[in-house]
């Protein structure tokens, strides 16, 4: 392989605590998409549903932390930055989605 990193490799350079938030995070995403039907869901809402979805999480954080819950709180936080990142996966494909017509209009014009 050239001497170059994979990017699995790369990926267990980054400290041991971001590897596990990381993970963290893909796995309530999974389970976001497990309850709420996945692309298919996403794909019908917009950043600004997901910006509202996200803030209501973050508030019931910041409720969660006041009452002294701080794994609640967390687990609440856990869940806004999985709502964001479904945004971006959201957008993601559709941005792919939007190049790949416009190659095909430039290829049949």
């Amino acid at each position: 392989m050239n001497g170059e990193q994979s990017e699995a490799d790369k990926f267990m350079t980054l400290p041991e605590n971001l590897r596990r938030c990381l993970w963290m995070l893909a796995h309530e995403r999974m389970r976001q998409d497990e309850k709420w039907g996945g692309p298919e869901h996403d794909d019908l809402h917009t950043t600004a549903d997901f910006a509202q979805l996200a803030q209501d999480y973050a508030g019931w954080a910041r409720v969660m932390s006041g009452m002294g819950s701080a794994d609640k709180a967390q687990r609440r936080m856990l869940q806004v930055a999985a709502l964001a990142l479904a945004d971006v996966e959201r957008a993601m494909r559709y941005f792919d989605a939007l190049r790949l017509a416009q190659d095909a209009a430039s290829q049949a014009a």
